[in-house]
């Protein structure tokens, strides 16, 4: 996938969140000091956290670098509760055209 952002704005997050740490910093601040999009931003927190980098998310009050393994599991058990959501969001929509390749219109 085509990142919409440099590895130089990554690292500058990355170390500003490290630097704050035990600080939560909103979506809305750190867009706002990096010049970034929400999709950027949103890109490069997910990006990071494939590369293992423990950034937690604290509801809507924001983002933040933890150790804590409590935080840690409770922002990754979100994302596996959001992502299972999503799978079956998609399997429904499937279920709509696998009827060998009739739209199946009588539950729509």
């Amino acid at each position: 996938m085509k990142k919409n952002y440099t590895q130089e704005q990554a690292e500058l997050l990355l170390n500003y969140l490290k630097t704050n740490k035990h600080k939560t910093i909103s979506g809305g601040q750190l867009k706002d000091l990096f010049q970034l999009t929400t999709t950027q931003l949103q890109g490069m927190i997910h990006d990071l956290r494939i590369q293992r980098q423990p950034i937690i998310s604290k509801g809507n009050l924001g983002y933040n670098y933890s150790t804590d393994k409590e935080e840690i599991l409770k922002t990754y058990m979100s994302l596996m509760k959001r992502g299972m959501s999503i799978i079956h969001a998609a399997q429904g929509l499937f279920g709509i055209i696998d009827n060998g390749g009739e739209w199946r219109t009588d539950d729509v």
